[in-house]
This record gives structure tokens, C-alpha cells and sequence, in this order.
């Protein structure tokens, strides 16, 4: 029976330091309207708000389609004209937004994240 109180003890104590130790967020919003004419990256900890976010929202407001990718360029699938894209993590590690579209295009993104 003591080994499982030990044991009980142990696995509480475990999950009270991860509590403790988790990364937290500073609960601050972010956000930017901007024309995107070419390949655009939002750089969040070199600028403002100099902090990674935790979650983003992506909105084409344009009427071209826009290709977002977070912390590593790709140019996949493509954000059409007024859709939203939402990104959510557990922690903050969105260090990079990038915004591409096809040559000779351009559109209005707006982007809300949270620190």
C-alpha cells in the first residue's frame, strides 16, 4: 500500500511541476492589415509585437487567392478570396507568417494573433 502512496505522490508531484513549468501566454492580441503584391513575411519576434504568437487568424479580404504558411515558407494550398484560416496551438511557437500569391496578383490580408 505505501508503494502506491508513494507512487500517487510521485505522479502528483509530476503534474504540478508541468503545471508550473508550462509556457504561458501573455494573453495580448495582435493584428495587421496589409496589401500583399508579392512574398510578404511577418517576422513576430525580430518586429513587433516581438513575442510568438499562440494562435492566428487569416483573412482574404482581396480577390486573389493567397498562400499562408507559419514558420516555414510552402506554397500549397491557397487561401481564397474572403476565407479565413485559423491557426491554434498549445504553446506559442508561431515565430513566422508568410504570405505568397501568384505573379502579378494582389490582395488584402488581415491577421489577428494572440501572445
Amino acid at each position: 500500500m505505501s508503494e502506491l502512496k508513494g507512487l500517487v505522490s510521485s505522479i502528483i508531484i509530476a503534474e504540478e511541476l508541468a503545471r508550473k513549468t508550462k509556457k504561458r501566454h501573455k494573453g495580448y492580441t495582435y493584428s495587421l492589415e496589409i496589401t500583399v503584391d508579392k512574398l510578404t513575411v511577418i517576422d513576430l519576434v525580430s518586429s513587433e509585437p516581438h513575442a510568438k504568437l499562440i494562435s492566428v487568424t487569416i483573412y482574404n479580404d482581396g480577390d486573389s487567392d493567397v498562400y499562408v504558411s507559419v514558420n516555414k515558407y510552402e506554397k500549397k494550398a491557397p487561401l481564397k478570396p474572403h476565407e479565413t484560416l485559423n491557426i491554434k496551438f498549445d504553446e506559442p511557437i508561431i515565430e513566422k507568417i508568410f504570405l505568397d500569391l501568384d505573379e502579378g496578383k494582389s490582395t488584402t490580408v488581415r491577421v489577428f494573433g494572440l501572445y
